[in-house]
């Protein structure tokens, strides 16, 4: 037990050594312009089909009329838990982020979603306080417990290197396990969203892992593969647009997608 604490003090305090890098509010407007240009592309499947998606969110960017109820979901939220939500999480939400990763999910994926993908306050919940109301998540067969002792290793907790499980320098990092000290900030995890990509994965975001600038490590899950982590939720969003865009342009090319991702990191992080 008192080695499982260390580490896991030893994780808080690494992690808040790091710099997100994130830019800021401002850069949602610009990362929509450029979506839509990309999904428009005579390389897109869908054609000239994302337009009204994207006037919308960019409208949201522009006016304040989306503000008031996003800021009292936010404000809801926030008092639920007793956290005051990362930057990038609470940027995304008030430049139209969740409404327009619904659209581009049920445009994509081509089917119509019966329920948000990002949670309002009522649905949010904690990882380690599953409510009764929550519990479906995992009885369905796409949700698996990420508490479940098959997903924590004692080899990973034994053998990481800290330095190496908080070394984000290639945007992201992916694992198979968690290791047993990092039960306690799983437990206090706020999961956010699901089915973002249409494969049953759930997201959260991790009030015990914050970096210099206030971001929450951003963790998302996908019960039959990887665990996908990032310094800040801004770095998650990335990724999941990435993987819908991937899918957009029915397009096998590491390089084209490689490019796009670099793009928008670009536009989203200050670069070192």
């Amino acid at each position: 037990m008192g080695d499982v604490i260390i580490m896991l003090k030893e994780h808080i305090d690494c992690f808040s050594k790091i710099n997100s890098g994130y830019k800021g509010r401002k850069v949602w407007g610009d990362v929509w312009a450029f979506l839509q240009a990309e999904f428009e592309s005579s390389d897109s499947r869908f054609g000239d089909g994302f337009s009204a998606i994207f006037a919308e969110a960019i409208h949201h960017v522009n006016h304040s009329d989306f503000s008031a109820s996003v800021l009292l979901e936010i404000s809801r939220i926030e008092e639920k838990f007793g956290v005051k939500l990362p930057p990038s999480y609470v940027d995304f939400l008030l430049a139209g982020g969740a409404k327009l990763l619904q659209d581009l999910s049920e445009k994509i994926y081509e089917w119509p979603k019966t329920y948000h993908l990002f949670f309002d306050s009522e649905m949010i919940f904690n990882l380690g306080n599953v409510s009764e109301s929550m519990a479906w998540f995992f009885q369905d067969y796409d949700h698996a417990d990420p508490l479940n002792a098959s997903y924590l290793d004692q080899e990973e907790t034994d053998e990481l290197e800290l330095s190496i499980y908080n070394d984000f320098s290639d945007y992201s990092l992916s694992l198979f396990f968690f290791p047993l000290w990092l039960k306690p900030v799983l437990n206090q995890s706020i999961v956010v969203a699901e089915e973002c990509q249409g494969n049953g994965a759930l997201i959260w975001i991790s009030p015990y892992s914050v970096t210099r600038d206030g971001e929450w490590e951003t963790t998302v899950f996908f019960p039959a593969d990887e665990r996908v982590r990032f310094a800040s939720f801004a770095g998650g969003v990335v990724y999941l647009l990435a993987g819908l865009y991937a899918y957009a342009i029915d397009y096998d090319s590491s390089d084209k997608l490689r490019d796009f991702k670099e793009h928008l990191f670009n536009l989203i992080f200050e670069q070192a």
